[in-house]
């Protein structure tokens, strides 16, 4: 009730009346036990009291602890797929991507036919002067007739060459013409220039000997000027 004595308050009034009369009653029956005689035996009870007013509500008590949470329902079934939204304006175009990696290089292909010859290229510069090659072998003697005397010299015997001389030393020459009855002639010169016969420097810058019937010996004396010599043998005929 909101106005009223509650239900309890009520119930709570009578207890307390109940109560403080058995107190009275006792206090009473003590005080007066000597003069009072054995007690009688219990009267029949007596009718129920008029229900009082109901006590005023009591103030509302404090809120009570928030309870655990329950747990979470069923998922519900999906729902429907909606109608597809029209489609959009098209994205910017990217930048393009790195480079990848080279292929791998395919087989050769048949050869092609064969160009037309180009013209010839002129003539490049002359090389230089090879090596002097060595000496080759004894030609033949010449004939000596009168014929092949008219301005010229017979052909000598044994022609050894141009050769670069062994300084301070013998250089030996092999003629094989089997023998030392001979007219030695022997040319000394610089590179390209200055030729001069034995003559002029003999023991002075060449020396020679006959050494055997088919060798003879040459001497550049040291210091001598001569780079390569030339010696040339003619037989001499026995009277």
């Amino acid at each position: 009730m909101s106005n009223g004595i509650s239900k309890e308050m009520f119930v709570a009034g009578i207890v307390m009346s109940i109560l403080v009369s058995t107190l009275a009653a006792s206090a009473l029956s003590f005080q007066y036990a000597g003069l009072q005689g054995p007690q009688g035996s219990q009267g029949l009870q007596g009718l129920q009291g008029v229900q009082g007013a109901q006590g005023v509500q009591g103030e509302q008590g404090p809120q009570g602890i928030q309870g655990i949470q329950g747990s979470q329902g069923f998922n519900g079934s999906q729902g429907i797929q909606g109608v597809a939204g029209t489609q959009g304006p098209q994205g910017i175009q990217g930048e393009q991507g790195i480079q990848g990696l080279q292929g791998i290089q395919g087989e050769t292909g048949p050869q092609g036919i064969q160009g037309e010859q180009g013209p010839q290229g002129e003539t490049g510069p002359q090389g230089a002067n090879g090596t002097i090659g060595a000496t080759g072998p004894q030609g033949p003697a010449g004939v000596f007739t009168i014929a092949n005397m008219s301005g010229y010299v017979p052909a000598p015997a044994y022609d050894s060459g141009w050769m670069i001389p062994d300084y301070y030393a013998w250089n030996t020459f092999v003629h094989n013409l089997n023998t030392t009855n001979l007219y030695v002639y022997i040319l000394g010169q610089y590179t390209g220039d200055n030729l001069t016969i034995h003559q002029l420097w003999l023991y002075s810058d060449v020396q020679w000997m006959i050494d055997g019937p088919n060798e003879i010996k040459v001497n550049v004396v040291a210091g001598s000027s001569w780079e390569t010599v030339r010696v040339m043998l003619w037989k001499i005929a026995e009277p």
